[in-house]
């Protein structure tokens, strides 16, 4: 049996918002390939 090992991208960034501004943005999984550039296609 072969064991994979996840591995994890992390990054911190702090923004002038509140968490009910940012939130529907990050959570726009359609959208999020045209700014996140980790993110190449969504379903």
């Amino acid at each position: 049996m072969t064991t994979i090992e996840a591995k994890t991208l992390e990054a911190t960034l702090e923004i002038a918002a509140t968490p009910e501004e940012i939130w529907p943005l990050v959570s726009d999984l359609p959208r999020m390939a045209s700014w996140s550039p980790q993110v190449v296609k969504t379903i």
